[in-house]
């Protein structure tokens, strides 16, 4: 199971790339695996078919079928449960470490999903701060409350009670969270 991540058409020669790791690993030097289809069927796979491959950015099977006169490729995938075949005379594949380009992309990818987090924690720690001011004022008002409500065993009171505690309650988890 692995990524198509790329593919080049050259003549009648159709190229793939795939990564056979999710993780990145700097140290590995089978991380890549180049196919050629030679002399592929260009009307049992289209470049439409080749870029929905490519961008599937999940894993994938495949299956190689050996008939006397064609191979026939089946690459699988999973979420959208497509299958793509790939028919050829003849096919070969290289396994290599990573590139220069594909070392590029994944140095651009990691600091883009970094800046996406960045930005997300700080919307988060902007909605809590506001959930927190909201909570204060709220607590402030049922305190109010029930300060000018003399009787402590009244409905309205009880009431209040209950919305205060679970203010508190949510202030606490907040407490918490932030701490972590």
């Amino acid at each position: 199971m692995s990524r198509f991540t790329s593919y080049k058409i050259v003549e009648n020669k159709l190229i793939l790339t795939e990564n056979l790791y999710w993780t990145f690993e700097p140290n590995r030097k089978d991380s890549i695996q180049v196919w050629t289809f030679n002399d592929f069927d260009k009307k049992k796979i289209t470049v439409e078919n080749l870029e929905n491959l490519i961008s599937y950015n999940e894993d994938a099977d495949i299956e190689i079928e050996n008939n006397k006169s064609q191979i026939k490729v089946d690459i699988f995938t999973y979420f959208d449960n497509q299958n793509y075949e790939i028919h050829c005379s003849n096919y070969g594949t290289e396994i290599r470490p990573y590139n220069i380009d594909e070392l590029n992309k994944i140095i651009l990818n990691n600091e883009n999903q970094f800046e996406k987090d960045e930005d997300e924690i700080q919307k988060y720690s902007e909605f809590i701060e506001k959930l927190s001011g909201f909570i204060e004022n709220e607590k402030t008002k049922r305190e109010r409350i029930l300060n000018k409500l003399n009787e402590t065993n009244s409905e309205s009171s009880k009431k209040e009670k209950s919305k205060l505690k679970v203010l508190k309650q949510f202030e606490n988890m907040i407490l918490n969270f932030k701490q972590k």
